[in-house]
């Protein structure tokens, strides 16, 4: 039986900041032993809470090699560089090459990825499929969608506190009524995503931009 690295990625329709993609490697006589695998999900699917939880458990799990995670990141200015897609798809590759690097024998590994990008890795020369709604049926997705989404949105938390009126810790996904009024008030600032349709019309009526200092975690 194959092994598995599972890949989600999280922020793809966001209007600020990164896109963040997770990977995840199970093996395979741990994984059955693992009490956490019946409670993962999709990230989306469990509230803040427990995905808080949860990411702590696969942390704890990962130091005791009983799982391997990684996320990797692409700023808000490589994404209105080379587009969504592109910045998804390096995120997704640099992730899976560190899981990658970890593992001693990499032939019998496949690449289960959601949604349906269908990218061909550059460096990655293994079997990959894609496929829509995998992140709440392949374990490994359902870690890695969970590993990304809270390492996201801690980071806006914090990018929150700093800029309180565009409430990034509560619109870590999507656009909403209340975050469009204060872009239409304040104007932008510098993780907004340019090339997104909303925040490029706002820009390009007040083009001024709010600096905003970098948050590392």
């Amino acid at each position: 039986m194959a092994w598995i690295i599972g890949v989600d990625e999280v922020g793809r329709w966001s209007w600020a900041w990164p896109v963040v993609a997770g990977a995840c490697f199970f093996e395979a006589k741990n994984k059955r032993n693992l009490g956490i695998i019946t409670r993962l999900n999709d990230s989306k699917k469990l509230s803040k809470k427990i995905r808080e939880l949860l990411f702590d458990e696969l942390i704890e799990l990962e130091k005791t090699w009983k799982c391997i995670l990684w996320i990797w990141i692409k700023s808000n200015e490589i994404v209105d560089a080379i587009g969504i897609k592109k910045a998804n798809k390096l995120a997704m590759e640099d992730a899976i090459k560190q899981v990658l690097s970890k593992i001693k024998n990499s032939q019998k590994i496949e690449l289960k990825i959601d949604w349906n990008d269908n990218y061909v890795f550059d460096w990655i020369d293994l079997v990959s499929t894609f496929i829509i709604k995998w992140d709440c049926k392949i374990d490994e997705i359902k870690a890695a969608s969970i590993f990304a989404k809270v390492t996201r949105d801690r980071m806006m938390q914090e990018y929150s506190k700093e800029f309180s009126w565009y409430l990034f810790e509560n619109n870590v996904w999507y656009g909403t009524q209340k975050h469009m009024q204060w872009l239409k008030k304040f104007g932008i600032c510098s993780i907004h995503r340019l090339s997104y349709a909303p925040i490029k019309k706002i820009f390009d009526s007040k083009p001024k931009k709010i600096r905003i200092k970098k948050i590392t975690l």
